[in-house]
């Protein structure tokens, strides 16, 4: 099912394209396009179906674009940011003749990341009206995860029993690396083109992980504290390898 939707939706998008191509009047010999010195271009990733038709960015959540060094040279480089904080408080209570317990539970969790890629593009020939392009440059990819946990519990029919524990929790990872893309960029008007892109890259990831937990117990005849930590780091040279892209470009 979900493979007759891809083939239909290209097939609806091909039949788009030539027939804005027809009905745009003569064809002059040389096809008018925005490759020139100083163009600037905004890129969506079309996706979806033909139900539920959609455009993202190319090449980055936050922003994806395109700017020519020449007709021949350009720029292209998608960003994301992505950050959000989140609080959790959970409070329980229970009593029974011969005991109560209460308790509070509050959490905090702070995620962040960062990713860019940059790519030096070529635009290698023109056949047909169709670009062959090619590119090359740096990506990265930066994750910030924390959180901490904090719960007070009362145990005993005068509440003499109390416990605390104190959870604090990272998990960062950092990637590095280079991508490559090769792909075709086809102009059916002067300022929009449709771009079919296959990319890879190879990098090295850097991970550490890391708790803290401190808790404590007191009551009217004993009391003790604990911390116990752990911290894990590992590393890898990692490869990969996206699914074919087809996007719009937007020149102006």
């Amino acid at each position: 099912m979900m493979t007759r939707r891809v083939v239909c939706f290209f097939a609806c998008l091909l039949f788009v394209v030539f027939t804005i191509t027809a009905l745009a009047g003569e064809e002059k010999k040389e096809k008018e396009n925005s490759l020139h010195k100083g163009a600037w271009a905004m890129q969506f990733e079309i996706g979806g179906s033909l139900l539920d038709f959609r455009l993202y960015d190319y090449s980055g959540e936050t922003f994806s674009g395109k700017y020519h060094l020449s007709e021949s040279r350009a720029l292209k480089f998608g960003i994301e940011v992505y950050g959000s904080a989140m609080d959790i408080n959970k409070d329980k209570e229970s009593a029974s003749p011969s005991k109560s317990t209460s308790s509070l539970t509050i959490r905090q969790v702070k995620n962040q990341r960062f990713q860019g890629v940059c790519h030096y593009l070529w635009y290698l020939r023109e056949n047909n009206g169709f670009h062959f392009i090619t590119g090359l440059g740096p990506v990265f990819d930066i994750e910030l995860r924390h959180s901490e946990e904090s719960s007070d519990s009362n145990l005993g029919t005068d509440q003499n029993s109390k416990t605390n524990s104190d959870l604090i929790y990272k998990n960062n990872s950092y990637y590095f690396g280079l991508s490559g893309a090769v792909g075709v960029e086809y102009f059916f008007s002067k300022n929009t083109s449709l771009i079919a892109e296959y990319q890879s890259s190879a990098g090295y990831e850097y991970a550490e992980r890391e708790s803290v937990l401190n808790s404590s117990n007191s009551s009217e005849s004993v009391s003790f504290q604990n911390e116990q930590s752990d911290k894990q780091t590992t590393s890898m040279f990692r490869y990969g390898s996206s699914r074919v892209k087809v996007g719009l470009s937007i020149y102006f």
